[in-house]
This record gives C-alpha cells, structure tokens and sequence, in this order.
C-alpha cells in the first residue's frame, strides 16, 4: 500500500521497492506521457483485474469459485464502462447492473445459508470498492483531454510523493499513534510529512508541465485528495487487519499487491477527477 505514514520496513524491504520502482515508474510515465487515452485505459482494466484476485482471495473461501469469477467479471466490465463511455447514464447502468447481477449469483451459488449475505456483499464490495473506484485513474486522464496526462501526473505525485514523505518523516519523526487499533506503525508527525510532500509534489507538477493552476486552486486540489489518500490507505489496513492478512498480495515485489499500491490512488483520484470536471480547472 502506499507506505503507512511512520511505518519502519526492513532495509531489504525498502532496496525491495526503489527496485520496484526504478523499473515501473519509467514504463508507467512512458505510457502516461507518450501513449493515447484508451492505452493508460488497458492498464487501468489490468489492476481492476488483478485488484479484485487479490479482494476475493482475501474475502471468500477458495470453493466459492463463482461469485470470484463473476466478481472479477463485472469489476472489469465495470471498469470497462467507465473508461470508454462518456456517458454518465451508462456508467450507472453498470452499477446497477453489477449489484444486481452479484446478488442474484450469490443467491443461486451458495452452499450454505450462512454464508449467503457474506458471498452477496463481498461480491458488490469488490466490485464498487475496486472496480467503480479505480475506474477514476482511467477518467483523470482521458477526460482532461491533451491535458489529462498532466492531471493524472499530479494524481502520482499527491499520492506517491505524499507516500514517500510519510514514510521517512514517519521513521525519523514518528511519535504519535494516527491509529493504533488499525494501523499501529503510522503516526500523526507522518501523517504530516506525507501531506507537506504531496503539496511539494503538486507545486512541482506545475511547474514542470503546462498545468496553470492558480496555486490557492492547486491547494485546494492538493490537501483533500492527500488527505482523502491517507484515508483510502487507512481503509485498506482496516480491511487487512480485519481479514488477519499482512499484505493484499504479493505482486509487487516489497510493494505486496495490486491494492497495497494503489489504496490511496483509489480514495483520490475521484476527488480530483470530480474538482476538474466541476471546474476547478478554470478558476483563477
């Protein structure tokens, strides 16, 4: 997950991800920068995908094979929807639809009555919480026009910069428990430090590319989807722990998985996606 604010990893740990990510974030970027709309958009598709194996193999038991498939399924067409259709109806027929379709496969799927509500709302969770929520990544950056490669940048750096400052002022400066019963290594000085990175990362953004923002505009862009990232990684630890599992997978190496990268992205790229489209861009 995006690193908990004041959460020390072992050394190997950390090597682990600069590894990681002096190998991925250049064919990211490439793709961000230099590929069309509909490429980052099959990207997106992929981590819906391996997001919600990750989901399911943490909420259902191995047999129940059906409603992860059909999960999966509609998480992806889902995402689908949202990412080529720009219609706003469409993409609430999605919804709609998968709901309906989650619940109907849970009544007809399940092997024992007690495990029916569970098979029925671990089903739409997936797919609302992954499918719907990490569909915004795809619409940072295709409905900004030639510019959503430049707000989807400033996305990234809110969310991984806001990442990185938590991390090492966590570690050098972390005294305070942020929240103990959840997250017991992150702390309130990390909290902070991730929040003063992601501005840094946000004024740097503009100033890099031919994003014009006003800055009191780009603040407002910036401090609630840094703190609604730290949240969306909050949730993602309250789920884990919930589930008695240390990372959501392993794909990443010294990341874990798909959702422990992108916890935070999926809190804040709605909000920046929904502060562009209801003008945000064009005040200043």
């Amino acid at each position: 997950m995006t690193s908990p604010a004041g959460e020390a990893r072992p050394a190997s740990g950390l090597g682990k991800r600069v590894m990681t990510a002096v190998v991925g974030v250049p064919i990211l970027l490439a793709i961000i920068l230099f590929g069309p709309s509909w490429a980052w958009s099959l990207v997106v598709l992929l981590a819906i995908a391996l997001g919600l194996v990750e989901f399911y193999s943490m909420t259902l038991n191995p047999e129940e094979i059906v409603v992860k498939a059909m999960g999966i399924a509609m998480g992806v067409g889902l995402g689908a929807l949202m990412s080529f259709s720009s219609h706003p109806v469409v993409a609430l027929a999605g919804c709609v639809t998968a709901v309906m379709v989650m619940f109907l496969t849970a009544l007809f799927a399940y092997d024992s009555i007690e495990r029916a509500a569970h098979l029925a709302l671990a089903g739409v969770t997936g797919v609302l919480y992954v499918g719907l929520l990490v569909s915004f990544l795809a619409l940072v950056r295709r409905d900004p026009g030639d510019m959503g490669r430049y707000w989807l940048l400033l996305l990234l750096a809110i969310t991984w910069l806001g990442d990185t400052g938590a991390y090492f002022t966590g570690r050098s400066l972390g005294r305070h428990k942020l929240s103990p019963t959840v997250s017991p290594k992150k702390t309130w000085e990390g909290a902070v430090g991730g929040l003063l990175a992601s501005v840094a990362g946000g004024f740097a953004v503009l100033a890099l590319t031919p994003l014009a923002l006003h800055p009191l505009v780009l603040l407002a862009a910036v401090i609630p989807a840094a703190v609604l990232g730290q949240l969306g990684d909050l949730c993602e630890s309250l789920l884990k722990r919930s589930w008695g599992v240390k990372d959501s997978g392993r794909i990443i190496p010294g990341h874990g998985g798909i959702l422990d990268r992108i916890d935070a992205l999926m809190f804040a790229a709605p909000y920046l996606y929904f502060f562009f489209i209801f003008g945000g861009a064009g005040i200043g």
